[in-house]
């Protein structure tokens, strides 16, 4: 049977099955008799929205650029963003990769600019705090909070639950795999 499980994922725990350096992971956190994979990779010390499914076709939807899933962080900066900067990253920063695609940054509270959201399609590695350096920026925390349709809704750190139906047929209709149509 095909399981969805929406986890709030800790600091200090890394985003694989198991590991090398015998470090927790996020597969430790969670309790599920099928052998569950997570969508997607957040560093060791990011923490926020991620899940884990043992469903393939849904984990290629969301993670293959050309669907172009949204994927929305809260980033709390070490200085304020200036508007140049804020233009900057929205338009593409050059990276080793080449240059970023366009996302969208948005201010929670519009009095203060060190935190802010960031909502891109890409998943480059560490990509994020690679965009906030190049300006000059210390990105000192990172937390992912939505993607695609789903959120956490209130969520502990370290405490998962499963999807509900609800969660994963808006999902599915996003991602056009809906009644078993690929």
């Amino acid at each position: 049977a095909l399981e969805y499980i929406l986890l709030n994922k800790p600091k200090g725990v890394v985003t694989t099955v198991s590991d090398e350096k015998s470090r927790k992971t996020v597969v430790d956190l969670i309790s599920s008799d099928t052998r569950l994979f997570p969508v997607g990779r957040l560093d060791i010390d990011t923490t926020g929205l991620l899940l884990l499914t043992n469903d393939g076709e849904l984990t290629y939807r969301l993670m293959h650029p050309k669907f172009n899933v949204d994927k929305t962080y809260e980033v709390y900066l070490d200085s304020e963003l200036n508007k140049d900067d804020e233009i900057n990253i929205e338009n593409g920063i050059y990276l080793e990769e080449g240059k970023t695609a366009k996302c969208r940054i948005v201010f929670p509270e519009s009095k203060n600019r060190r935190r802010v959201h960031l909502t891109i399609h890409q998943g480059w590695k560490r990509q994020i705090r690679r965009m906030f350096a190049h300006l000059g920026y210390h990105v000192l925390e990172l937390k992912r909070i939505a993607m695609a349709s789903l959120r956490l809704n209130g969520l502990a750190v370290g405490q998962w639950r499963k999807l509900s139906s609800e969660e994963l047929n808006k999902l599915r209709t996003e991602i056009g795999r809906n009644h078993g149509n690929y």
